[in-house]
């Protein structure tokens, strides 16, 4: 079945204005694609003092064996060609984001200081009391 996905990794802003997309693939092995703006998504912009940001590739999943994915590139690399084989934890669906798989903030109840009472306990203080009496006087 082939799944549009993501492949992570570094794109790099070359000087000629071209950019580089740089992953490994299953074995270790460091691999680089030249790439455009259509091809990646970028974690965070290109700044002048930021040259190197995360990143993702956009490539298709055409199978996968364990944790061993067969990957389609949107275009041939110089020493691998157009198909590759990359660790599954390297992907991610194409219309995911990172933060669909964070975890959910819980909030934190509110401590209070020691020795202070706030407005509502106290108020719960007078009217169980108010209660008690009125219940002894019945």
């Amino acid at each position: 079945m082939i799944r549009p996905m993501k492949l992570k990794g570094r794109i790099v802003l070359n000087d000629d204005a071209t950019m580089t997309f740089r992953s490994t693939l299953y074995d270790g092995t460091q691999f680089s694609l030249t790439v455009t703006e259509h091809d990646i998504q970028k974690n965070v912009s290109f700044r002048h003092d930021r040259r190197t940001v995360d990143g993702w590739l956009y490539v298709q999943q055409e199978s996968q064996q364990d944790t061993r994915v067969y990957l389609t590139l949107p275009k041939p690399t110089v020493e691998f060609g157009k198909q590759i084989l990359v660790n599954e934890v390297q992907l991610m669906p194409r219309q995911s984001s990172a933060a669909d798989f964070g975890a959910k903030k819980k909030k934190a109840p509110k401590k209070k200081k020691a020795g202070v009472i706030d407005e509502e306990t106290i108020q719960n203080v007078v009217n169980d009391a108010m209660n008690k009496a009125a219940s002894t006087n019945s």
